[in-house]
């Protein structure tokens, strides 16, 4: 089913509390490589709120503050709160210390308004956002990649259950875990060293890679030393990773879009197929769920570089 057709290319979804969608879009014109964020309040209806580069990265960072990541490495703050439709609100904060494209953002959880940044330049960030204080005092930063990475690209972060934790993926094809009261990873885990890895998922008990080559990877989150179970689920680059959050149903789904112009969802213990989405007739870039009308029916949102935003039913 289609949800929104956009003018340009996604690259990014972000869901936050009571729906609200958000796309990172971008458009390559001429000589010039820009974007947007798209506020999406139904399938025909969007707020546009306009970048100077291409986005690749989105988040919600509570019920009214929005985070993208551009490719000039920019990160920018909206406070949207009951924003209305067709008028975009100036950027709470415009932040600039990375050095290349900001690739994923990840949101803490319990409201902290704390977002964790991966970047083309070899690190990773966390920001914490202050409400209500000059700009110079909204940011608490550091690098949580304070060894150096070299040419080393971040691909992708997510905050893990516990409060000072995230995990990253890199381009080296390791994934790293990290207590951002230390310096150094905690963990640091090449599941495969002959692949890239580009995307991540974590919950309280696994935690789930995409590679380069295609290939999908589970982990005991407590005990990277060996993995769990491995799966060929795409043909090309895994692009994106979601865990489903409903555990009504006793099960935990996970989401996968790919290079191969797919998106797919497996059972997040077996890897084994669930469903298959073959409705894009382009690199599929992200996904994300989104609650069913149909009980105990699932519902998931995927975008890609051919302008659609399609949302996929399924039991």
């Amino acid at each position: 089913m289609l949800r929104h057709s956009s003018a340009t290319p996604l690259d990014a979804i972000a869901v936050g509390e009571g729906g609200r969608i958000a796309l990172a879009a971008s458009s390559l014109t001429g000589n010039t490589w820009d974007g947007a964020v798209l506020l999406l309040a139904d399938e025909s209806t969007a707020t546009l709120l306009p970048m100077e580069a291409g986005v690749a990265a989105v988040a919600w960072l509570g019920p009214e503050f929005l985070a993208a990541g551009d490719d000039e490495g920019k990160l920018t703050i909206w406070e949207l709160p009951d924003h209305a439709v067709g008028t975009p609100p100036p950027p709470l904060l415009e932040l600039c210390e990375h050095t290349a494209l900001i690739a994923s953002l990840s949101a803490s959880r319990g409201g902290a308004r704390r977002v964790a940044s991966a970047s083309a330049d070899g690190t990773a960030r966390v920001w914490s956002v202050v409400q209500g204080l000059d700009a110079s005092s909204h940011i608490l930063a550091h690098t949580s990649a304070r060894a150096s990475w070299c040419d080393c690209l971040v691909h992708a972060v997510k905050w893990l259950p516990e409060p000072e934790s995230i995990a990253t993926a890199a381009s080296d094809g390791v994934v790293r875990l990290w207590d951002l009261r230390a310096a150094q990873p905690l963990v640091g885990r090449s599941p495969a060293t002959d692949a890239a890895l580009l995307a991540l998922d974590v919950d309280a008990s696994q935690l789930c890679v995409g590679c380069e080559a295609g290939r999908v990877i589970q982990f005991d989150r407590r005990n990277l030393a060996k993995s769990l179970v491995e799966a060929q689920v795409h043909q090309g680059a895994v692009t994106s990773l979601q865990l489903s959050s409903d555990t009504s149903s006793g099960r935990t789904l996970l989401a996968s879009t790919s290079a191969d112009h797919t998106a797919a969802v497996v059972d997040a213990r077996s890897l084994c197929e669930v469903a298959r989405f073959t409705q894009h007739s382009d690199f599929v870039s992200s996904a994300a769920w989104v609650a069913s009308a149909v009980p105990g029916g699932y519902s998931l949102l995927t975008a890609g570089w051919d302008k659609q935003l399609l949302r996929h039913d399924f039991q």
